[in-house]
């Protein structure tokens, strides 16, 4: 189903556009039709964006995210532990999760490696990471200690800032391809 504009286009169109095309907006030399978001175009798109390494990464990260405030919630709550103590937890919880995500699917080019020696490179770049988040995490949580949503505050915040050291560690240090076949 394709969107049409009848009388004034709200939308800018490129200069000299005929109707009917889309605007400009990735700085393609010529127009692309407008398309209804579920045509196949539009899932084109998607996919193309899907094809990035840090989209990936980021959409892991995200699930890895949930995993992460799940159990330190659940582990705050339910398990009486003290926030600092419960993000050790937490942390080694979304480490498996997002080391089997990202294996198997943002980096799945990498090649077929020693299963135990990209665990350990992971381990050892997320630990790193870890050592940073936990630092923003602790700041972040004793300023806003009173209010019950301080710990997934605090998560948020730091995993946001620890996001892009991870990625780095994980692209250039574990999950490494073969020279000049990099993806981004």
């Amino acid at each position: 189903m394709a969107i049409h504009f009848h009388g004034h286009n709200t939308r800018r169109r490129r200069k000299n556009a005929p109707r009917g095309e889309a605007p400009d907006l990735f700085g393609d030399a010529k127009a692309k039709p407008v398309m209804a978001w579920g045509s196949p175009r539009r899932l084109g798109f998607v996919s193309q964006l899907l094809q990035s390494q840090f989209v990936r990464f980021c959409i892991i990260g995200a699930v890895g995210f949930v995993t992460d405030a799940s159990v330190l919630m659940a582990l705050i709550h339910w398990g009486s532990l003290h926030p600092l103590a419960a993000r050790l937890g937490s942390f080694a919880c979304a480490v498996v999760v997002t080391f089997e995500l990202n294996r198997r699917w943002t980096f799945r080019d990498s090649g077929e490696r020693a299963y135990l020696g990209m665990l350990a490179k992971y381990l050892g770049v997320q630990g790193i990471g870890f050592i940073l988040n936990l630092a923003i995490y602790t700041g972040i949580y004793f300023l806003l200690r009173p209010a019950s949503s301080a710990p997934l505050i605090a998560l948020a915040l730091a995993s946001i800032v620890a996001l892009f050291l991870n990625y780095l560690g994980a692209r250039l240090v574990v999950f490494q391809t073969k020279r000049g076949s990099m993806r981004t």
